[in-house]
């Protein structure tokens, strides 16, 4: 526990700026906001609030809002994380220092494994508090303009923002740290996205010329994401639960989850065995 404490203590301290890009980059977004908000306020005077909805319209307007909100912030997260795990994999052999840390009286599977929880569970942590944080002011403050609860509208935003990220990481970003391991520098989800689309090019020349029905990787590794997006039109809540539920626990689902736990076990054979630089 000291060697894994002693590991996220470093990378927190090489790292912290990335790790925090999202908090960054929301802070900013908020205070341009406001900013150009005020400025318009000084020269054209303070704007008239409006809102146009029926009141059994409000809660499914602002669970919309409040999903795109998570959903940026988990595509957010989700980038940093992928980018994070590559650097944490292969910065040592960029600056020559592999034999270096070879030689450290810590195992490669805790030295492995202290990284992606640096950067996958951080960035997870990261996402849920953001979320929460964001979500439960802006019900809280709509709810005092409007005079109605909507608690209950963010945490449901939340919670079904949140089965997509947790698709995205048992499915994309295992096969991100396969990539990783099996390249020793950085762009490796450039040449990741590559290989899905030149694999799914054979898949389409296959299925059109043989009459299979075989799946594009990109729909199955990225296939979240349409999901994600596809919410968007359905304006029920109980059905959206539902329909979240129902994909968190398919096979489809199931089989990404072996997936990934097969490339990570891959990864760790593959990053274990790779030739010092």
């Amino acid at each position: 526990m000291i060697q894994i404490n002693a590991v996220l203590k470093k990378e927190w301290d090489i790292h912290k700026h990335t790790f925090l890009f999202p908090v960054y980059f929301v802070v900013g977004f908020i205070l341009a906001f406001l900013i150009l908000m005020l400025v318009l306020t000084i020269k054209m005077g303070a704007p008239q609030f409006r809102w146009d909805f029926l009141a059994e319209q409000n809660f499914i307007v602002l669970w919309i809002m409040q999903y795109v909100i998570a959903g940026s912030i988990a595509l957010l997260c989700s980038l940093i994380m992928i980018n994070l795990q590559n650097t944490l994999m292969n910065k040592d052999y960029e600056n020559h220092f592999e034999v270096f840390h070879s030689c450290q009286p810590l195992s490669i599977l805790k030295s492995l494994s202290s990284k992606m929880l640096f950067a996958i569970g951080g960035q997870i942590l990261l996402f849920v508090g953001m979320t929460l944080f964001l979500n439960l002011s802006i019900s809280l403050i709509m709810g005092l303009i409007l005079k109605q609860n909507f608690m209950l509208v963010g945490l449901n935003a939340f919670m079904t923002a949140i089965i997509y990220l947790i698709a995205g990481i048992v499915s994309f970003v295992p096969l991100s740290i396969l990539f990783s391991s099996i390249f020793k520098k950085k762009g490796n989800l450039f040449y990741l996205l590559i290989t899905l689309w030149s694999a799914d090019v054979i898949i389409r020349m296959a299925n059109q010329i043989w009459g299979l029905k075989m799946r594009y990787l990109f729909d199955f590794f990225l296939g979240f994401v349409n999901k994600f997006f596809a919410m968007l039109t359905v304006l029920d809540a109980s059905l959206i639960n539902k329909l979240s539920l129902q994909y968190l626990f398919s096979m489809d689902y199931l089989w990404k989850l072996l997936f990934g736990i097969a490339f990570l076990i891959a990864s760790y054979f593959i990053y274990k065995r790779r030739e010092l630089s």
